[in-house]
This record gives C-alpha cells, sequence and structure tokens, in this order.
C-alpha cells in the first residue's frame, strides 16, 4: 500500500500525516483550534483482481459464438438421427434451428456478463466431449462394420451419432462443473486442451503408421483405446502445468506454433538426411521428435510471458481543514 499526504494552506506548510492536526498560531497562544484533520487509517492491501474470473462483455461474447456454432453441430447430428437424409433444406434448416438455440440460450443466461475462463471452459468440454464420443464409439466393432459398407450405405450408426450428441452435451455440463470447482485461468484451460490435443495427435499418428493401412478392425480398436488414453493423460497433465504456472493464452498459442513448425522442421530433417529413401516410418519419427523440440525451444523462449491482472485503481481524498486542503492518495503497488 503505498501512501501519498499533502497539505496547503495559506501561510505554512503541513508536517506530518500521522501526528494529528497540524500546529497553528491558534494552539502556539494558547486559543484552541477551531478544527483539526483526523489521523489517517490506512488500509490493508487490496487483492489482485484476476480478470479471468470476472464476468465481462468479452467472455459473454466468446461464450454466445462458441455456444452457436456447437448448437449448428448438434443441429447436425439431431437431423442425422432423425433420418434428414438427402433432404437438403431439412440439414439446412436444422443446423439454422440449432445456432439459433445455441444462441438463445447462452444470451439469455449471461446477462451478467460471463468470466472468460467459464466460457472458455464450456467451449472446452464441448470440444472433449466429441473426442470421447469419437474414440469410444472407434473402440465398437460396429463403427468399424460400418466402414466397410459400400457408398450408397455409409450413414453413420445412429447410437454413434447420438453418442457424439450426448458427449457434446455432457462437455459442456462438465466443463461447466470443472470450472466451479477449480476455477481455472483461460491460460490453465487452453493448456489443459494443448496437452490433450498434441499427445492424442502424436499417439494418432504414430500409432497409425505402426499398425499400417491392412491393419485388423481389432487393431484399430485398441488403437482408439489407446487414443482415449494418451488424450486424457495429455488432458491432465496439461492442466496440473497450467495450474502451477502462470501462463496466458497467447504463450499456449505460440506453443502450438512451435510444435507444428518443430513438426515440419523435423520432417525436412529426415528427408534431408534419407532423402528418397525416407519411409513412412522415418518420417513420423522425425515429425514428433520435431514437434518435442519445437515446444521445448518455444517453452524456453517464452517463459517470461505471463499473464497481466487487472490493476488495482488509485484511490484520492481531499478533506478541507482549517489550514488548506488534506489530500491522501492510495492504491497497492507492486
Amino acid at each position: 500500500m503505498a501512501l501519498l499526504c499533502l497539505q496547503a494552506g495559506p501561510a505554512h506548510a503541513f508536517d506530518g500525516a500521522t501526528d494529528g492536526a497540524a500546529s497553528s498560531p491558534n494552539e502556539s497562544s494558547g486559543a484552541s483550534p477551531k478544527s483539526t484533520v483526523e489521523p489517517l487509517t490506512k488500509t490493508p492491501p487490496l487483492p489482485d483482481v484476476d480478470p479471468d474470473r470476472v464476468p465481462s462483455t468479452g467472455g459473454r461474447v466468446s461464450l454466445v459464438i462458441s455456444t452457436s456454432m456447437i448448437g449448428a453441430g448438434l443441429g447436425a447430428e439431431i437431423c442425422s438421427v432423425s433420418g434428414c437424409g438427402d433432404d437438403e433444406r431439412r440439414w439446412m434448416g436444422s443446423v439454422l434451428v440449432g445456432a439459433a438455440t445455441g444462441f438463445a440460450t447462452s444470451f439469455g443466461f449471461s446477462q451478467g456478463g460471463v468470466a472468460p475462463a467459464t466460457a472458455a471452459s464450456v467451449a472446452a468440454g464441448a470440444h472433449w466431449g466429441t473426442f470421447y464420443a469419437y474414440t469410444i464409439a472407434g473402440t465398437t466393432p460396429a463403427i468399424w462394420r460400418h466402414d466397410d459398407q459400400d457408398d450408397d450405405n455409409r450413414d453413420l450408426p445412429r447410437g454413434v451419432v447420438g453418442g457424439f450428441i450426448a458427449g457434446q452435451v455432457g462437455g459442456m455440463a462438465a466443463g461447466y462443473a470443472l470450472d466451479r470447482a477449480f476455477q481455472p485461468t483461460v491460460g490453465s484451460v487452453a493448456m489443459a486442451e494443448l496437452g490433450g490435443a498434441w499427445l492424442f495427435g502424436l499417439t494418432a499418428w504414430g500409432g497409425r503408421v505402426a499398425i499400417g493401412d491392412d491393419a485388423s478392425d481389432g487393431a484399430l480398436q485398441r488403437l482408439h483405446g489407446g487414443l482415449i488414453a494418451a488424450g486424457t493423460v495429455g488432458l491432465l497433465g496439461g492442466g496440473l502445468i497450467g495450474s502451477h504456472i502462470d501462463i496466458p493464452k497467447s504463450r499456449v498459442w505460440l506453443l502450438h506454433a512451435g510444435g507444428a513448425a518443430g513438426v515440419g522442421l523435423g520432417v525436412a530433417m529426415a528427408y534431408v538426411i534419407k532423402g528418397d529413401d525416407l519411409s513412412l516410418t522415418g518420417a513420423t519419427i522425425g515429425g514428433i521428435s520435431g514437434a518435442a523440440v519445437g515446444m521445448g525451444v518455444t517453452a524456453a523462449l517464452t517463459r517470461n510471458m505471463h499473464r497481466r491482472k487487472r490493476p488495482i485503481p488509485v484511490n484520492l481524498s481531499i478533506t478541507p481543514s482549517q489550514d488548506g486542503v488534506f489530500a491522501s492518495v492510495s492504491g497497492h503497488l507492486r
């Protein structure tokens, strides 16, 4: 807490802020003073305000946009389950109704604003609800029997599409519940998604190359089981790291960019070494290694990036006194 006190008068300056009223000619002559200045009471430092946890218009806009897009996807999935077939007007109408429902619901329930971290958690819940619905479906034989059908009979089983719907709706609910329980920041939510997405993606890439193009349905089912484990470990690991470091979302996006650049450079380096003899396995090893190096280098280069917290405003108080004006300035300074 920083404190500054000033007093201005017609004939003399103020000598102290904590000793009571300033001395005056009346006091030196024995006369009782006409007024005194009360001792200034110091207030404890105000706590930091985390803008990620404060309802705001920006958070509300983010929530409305994300839920509108999620609603559009749900509309298409519901249309698929209800048997829209080749009726393009029904498909488009269902998508529009879903988007409008998502917009109206989120807009109506966010009149007082939404914390940006809450909006990020709900959107992340929908993303990962879809991920789990897909990977769980991949562990069942039904989806692979569908993949073997001819082009005229390739509609996804209704149970699979229904799982997508349940996963997205349940994911949004889970995201909101986790936000209430753990009070994350936008950066920690983004860090959890980064860990899950990259571990899932690299596992899918490496696993698909390892089992080959002629893999059996059983091998593909086991691969999807491994993807569930990889995505979960990545989510939990990224979330744990994000909860222990002060990481802004911008740094997370730089980590994404560093990983992507590392993949490209790793594959290019593998080609430079092996030339036309480079195998798919060699390119995969180069890409995965490059991703790890790219993220590591980016993390080191951005280690000084931290979130900016909302500053506490400076308070100014001006009180008239017998000898002039008593002014105080206070604020929480770092």
